[in-house]
Order: structure tokens, then C-alpha cells, then sequence
């Protein structure tokens, strides 16, 4: 039998194929480089030329996600995408372009471009040859004591020194493009919490460096120019902090003059009253005297009314007695007939229990009523014989 096809075969219809039949079920189509220039997935020619068969066919399978109107946004980001920080970017292809080239799970164009396991595919868990980034300690295993061996472990495409600080995939085009060194890189600063162990190569006093904060006289040339333009800038950074400085002052005297009254006011409360003249005692005490026989006289004006309210009063009190009577008469009687129904309850429950227990006997007297007569059967035979 012929050798089945791979996913890494050329799966471009041949050139003897006749259009008169329709084309064989593959699971992919031809080959496509990304056409995007100043992206992630971009990938140049030149480096397009040197991938395998399988590699190309993974690359085009991101440029149709991320480039064509066979990808769209997933519903829900992977945790891969959602860890690096990216979660727009996680594309992956529509319903009709999965059933147009076989996939049975989604798998988003980061992961698929990185070789790395994408939660949106329900087995991602049994998958073989595939990073997620969770590796197991070595003795996690009892019976792996020294963890797998090298044979056995996935071995990346990408070395060692670019995959540092890699937050997705790089593209081909980006992959030897390294950043332009700058004074933190070079003179990162170290964490009091990190520094290495005592006898070790790197505790060794580091060698004298000139601080970060230095410029290089080859980045920040001087110039007479460069001088009286820096000198500018001081200046009106000068006038907007005396601006500032003098609107802070006023701001500040009125707040002092607002304090000062609040003060004032405070000091006039917490004095103590003056004294009364003797004018002002007379004028009290005949104005007292006034109010007192106001008072009198209208009371006397109004005995009848008096009365009267006093009647409205005892009828009030004398419905409001009657009605607290009445509440009480009915929450007794509530109280007896909840107690009446308490107590039948009880009997019925008694009785309950007396007709179990007479029904329990019943059955016994029923079955040594039969295991008599079944003694006596096996007696009567018994004699016949």
C-alpha cells in the first residue's frame, strides 16, 4: 500500500488533475506566505525559502487567521494570550474554514505560531511535543526520581538567547533584530533580595562602572546651541514655578484670613454674658408679669372649652379601656382554643399509637393463630398415617 499523506506533504492539486472531477478531500490547501510586512506573524521571503514543508504550512495557517476572512476574534481569549498580556490578539479561525481544512478544536494563531498548547482546545492536556510553560519540578514523580530525560523532553526551535523576555511569538523578520542597548540594560540595578549567595563567582565585588544616571558624551552632545536652548527651557520652567509660588501665597492669606474669623466668632461664643442692668431687671420682671395675666385672663375666657376637652378626654379613654378589654378577651380565647386544639392533637396522636400497637397485635394472634393450625394439620396427618 502507498504510504499515507502527512500534513507536511504538498497538498497543491497536481498538474495532471482533470477539471472535469471534483478536487480530492485534503485537509489543507497550498501554501501561502503572510503578506503582512511590520507584524508578529510576518515572515520575509528569504526566511519563507528556508522552512520546511511543515513550518510553511504552520505559517499559513496564521497568515489566513490573522490577514483573511477566515479568521475572526475568539468568543473567549486562551489563557496563553490572556498571560502575555494580549487577549485582542487571540484570533483563530471561523466555523467554515475549520470544516474547510479538517480542524475539529480551535487553536489561536499565537499558539499555534509558537508550538505551544492553547486552552481553547479541550485536549490540550494529552497533547505530545507541545510547551505550556508549567514545567513539573524533577522530584514530583516518586517514580521519576531524576524527572524525564533528555531524550524525552521537548526540545524548542528557538535558542536559549532570543527567548528571553519573549511576552509571544516573535516573527522570522524580528527573531535577529536585538535592541539598542541602553543605560538600564546595562547597569541593571540589584534587588537587596537577590543578591547571590556568599562564595559564588557573581558575589565578587562587580567592577567600577560609571552610574546610570550619567549620559554618554557621544548620545548628549554640547553646544552653544544646545546650552542657550537648555538654558531657555530652565527659564520658563522658572516663571511657571513663580507663577505657581504666587498663587500658592494668596491661596494661603486667604485661607489665614478665613482661619482668623472662625477664630473671632469661636472667642465671642465662649464669652460669658454681661451682667444685667437695673433697667433691664424692671423691664424683665414687668414683662413677666404681662404674660402672667394674659395667661390668667384667658383661662378664664375659656372654662367652657376646658370642660369640654376634659369630657372629649374621658370618652377617649374610657373607648380606648373598652377596646384593650375586647383585645384581651380575644387573645384568651385564641390562647384556649390553641391549647383545645394542642390537647386533641395529643389524644389523636395516643390513639394513634394504641391502634398501631392493637393492629401489631392483631397480626401476631393472625400468625399463631396459623402456626396452630398448622401444627394441628401436621397432627392430624400425622395420626392418619
Amino acid at each position: 500500500m502507498p504510504p499515507k499523506r502527512s500534513y507536511s506533504d504538498d497538498y497543491a492539486p497536481s498538474d495532471d488533475h482533470s477539471p472535469l472531477f471534483p478536487p480530492k478531500r485534503r485537509k489543507t490547501q497550498e501554501r501561502r506566505r503572510p503578506t503582512a510586512t511590520q507584524e508578529w506573524w510576518t515572515v520575509p521571503e528569504a526566511e519563507w525559502d528556508r522552512m520546511q514543508p511543515a513550518m510553511k504550512m504552520n505559517w499559513t495557517h496564521v497568515g489566513r487567521i490573522m490577514e483573511t476572512e477566515e479568521g475572526e476574534p475568539s468568543p473567549t481569549a486562551c489563557e496563553q494570550c490572556v498571560q502575555a498580556g494580549v487577549p485582542r490578539q487571540c484570533r483563530v479561525y471561523t466555523r467554515e474554514a475549520m470544516r474547510r481544512y479538517g480542524f475539529k478544536t480551535h487553536v489561536c494563531a499565537k499558539c499555534r505560531a509558537s508550538a505551544n498548547v492553547c486552552s481553547l482546545n479541550p485536549y490540550f492536556k494529552n497533547s505530545v511535543g507541545l510547551r505550556n510553560n508549567n514545567h513539573p519540578t524533577p522530584q514530583a514523580s516518586p517514580w521519576l526520581p531524576d524527572g524525564p530525560g533528555p531524550d524525552k523532553r521537548y526540545r524548542s526551535p528557538t535558542p536559549p538567547s532570543e527567548r528571553h523576555h519573549r511576552e509571544y511569538p516573535q516573527s522570522p523578520v524580528q527573531r535577529h533584530i536585538f535592541p539598542p542597548s541602553s543605560d538600564w540594560d546595562r547597569f541593571p540595578p540589584i534587588h537587596p533580595h537577590r543578591q547571590p549567595p556568599e562564595r559564588h563567582r557573581s558575589a565578587s565585588p562587580p567592577p567600577r562602572r560609571p552610574p546610570p544616571h550619567m549620559p554618554l558624551p557621544e548620545k548628549h552632545p554640547v553646544s552653544p546651541d544646545s546650552l542657550a536652548a537648555r538654558l531657555a527651557v530652565l527659564e520658563e520652567q522658572m516663571q511657571t514655578m513663580r507663577r505657581e509660588s504666587l498663587h500658592m501665597k494668596e491661596e494661603n492669606g486667604f485661607l489665614r484670613c478665613r482661619l482668623a474669623k472662625l477664630e473671632a466668632l469661636d472667642e465671642e461664643d465662649r464669652k460669658p454674658p454681661a451682667p444685667l442692668t437695673n433697667k433691664q431687671s424692671a423691664d424683665a420682671v414687668e414683662t413677666l408679669a404681662l404674660e402672667e395675666s394674659i395667661a390668667s385672663t384667658l383661662h378664664k375666657k375659656q372654662p367652657a372649652c376646658g370642660q369640654e376637652q376634659e369630657q372629649e378626654q374621658e370618652q377617649r379613654d374610657k373607648a380606648a379601656a373598652k377596646a384593650e378589654e375586647t383585645e384581651r378577651l380575644r387573645k384568651q380565647e385564641e390562647e384556649e382554643e390553641e391549647e383545645r386544639e394542642q390537647r386533641w392533637a395529643a389524644e389523636l396522636e395516643t390513639l394513634h399509637q394504641e391502634k398501631v400497637a392493637l393492629s401489631r397485635r392483631v397480626l401476631e394472634l393472625e400468625k399463631g393463630q396459623e402456626v396452630t393450625q398448622q401444627i394441628f394439620r401436621d397432627m392430624y396427618y400425622a395420626l392418619d398415617d
